[in-house]
């Protein structure tokens, strides 16, 4: 069974990790496709099946996603989840630790308007360990809050900032399911508060994404190695 979460940052120009130029995302799309496997929403591969399947996810709620891969993905009815930091919409990633340049980030006007489903990335991206009981509030609960009114839609997944999977009871309480990191597909038994993702920054050549549909997991285990020696990003 193929059942991975691929989970990718800004789609523009620019340097690595964070950003995917948006011709080689519609190489991503292409190869998923002549892969003969089926995209899917998140409550989708979160159910198990055998069938092979693929969700697509983008972190942080960057403006390039609404003008770059949106147009791709409703070009071809695909799904997609965008997760997005609820106090800096329309702002920049300027939270700590993140690596430069600054970039700006969708407003709720775009982000209503693109077609994917929105989920909550937290309100400043404050990674859940880091935070005070009241920080954790406002990450987890207040996050979903204030998406739903500034856009007018459910919010039903979460993602854990800075990829750390802290305040899992809260999570569990507020959200149907929660998006971590981890370089490797699904595997049976698999933790829907805890759903791991493959980081595209990995996977930039087309036939390395190839691979890893076709069944190939001693990559992405190199991977996780490589990404215990880097600070993450999420």
């Amino acid at each position: 069974m193929t059942a991975i979460v691929l989970a990718y940052h800004a789609i523009e120009a620019g340097l690595p990790p964070l950003s995917i130029e948006p011709d080689l995302f519609r190489d991503h799309l292409a190869t998923i496709e002549d892969a003969g496997v089926r995209v899917v929403g998140l409550g989708d591969i979160a159910n198990a099946s055998d069938e092979p399947r693929v969700a697509i996810t983008f972190d942080d709620g960057f403006a390039s996603v609404v003008e770059n891969a949106a147009p791709a993905l409703v070009e071809r009815g695909l799904p997609a989840t965008v997760f997005c930091v609820a106090g800096h919409l329309g702002g920049v990633n300027d939270w700590p630790r993140e690596p430069p340049p600054q970039r700006r980030l969708a407003s709720a006007a775009e982000l209503a308007a693109c077609g994917t489903e929105i989920g909550s990335h937290g309100m400043t991206h404050l990674p859940l360990d880091q935070a005070s009981e009241a920080d954790l509030r406002r990450e987890v609960v207040d996050s979903r809050s204030a998406l739903e009114e500034a856009l007018g839609v459910a919010v039903e997944w979460f993602a854990y900032p800075g990829g750390s999977v802290a305040g899992r009871e809260l999570v569990e309480r507020t959200y149907a399911g929660a998006c971590a990191v981890g370089n490797r597909a699904l595997s049976p038994g698999f933790d829907r508060f805890e759903l791991p993702r493959v980081e595209m920054h990995y996977l930039r050549r087309p036939s390395l994404l190839r691979r890893v549909l076709g069944g190939g997991r001693a990559y992405l285990a190199l991977r996780r190695t490589g990404r215990r020696l880097r600070p993450g990003s999420g």
